[in-house]
């Protein structure tokens, strides 16, 4: 499964994979009207917006899957308009005592199918 730097036109898909993955992770440990009120297009205007500006540091990669692809409906329900199955976004570290160069990851996620 290829990765790949994430540009704009995958924020759709990474979006849908960070809802459906929360949804999934969190069933039972979060109220069901919290998971249900998550929202793709909020989501994917905050990843738009880091795709887009490319803050000094920032990383957002996407993984691509066989399995699925161009609209296929996947296990959760969701259907993306990509074959993106996961992502990560790396940013510099946010720690008080990280020294220069110092990162981490902020965010790393599978579809559920993954």
């Amino acid at each position: 499964m290829p990765i790949r730097r994430a540009t704009v036109d995958d924020v759709r898909a990474i979006a849908e994979v960070h809802v459906a993955s929360w949804r999934a992770a969190y069933r039972g440990q979060l109220p069901d009207d919290v998971l249900a009120g998550l929202s793709v297009e909020r989501r994917a205007d905050m990843w738009r917006g880091i795709a887009r500006a490319h803050p000094l540091g920032h990383v957002l990669l996407v993984l691509e899957g066989v399995a699925g692809g161009g609209g296929a409906e996947d296990d959760d329900g969701s259907t993306r308009s990509s074959r993106v199955r996961g992502f990560a976004h790396l940013c510099p570290a946010r720690d008080d005592g990280a020294g220069p160069g110092t990162g981490e990851v902020s965010a790393f996620y599978l579809t559920p199918s993954a």
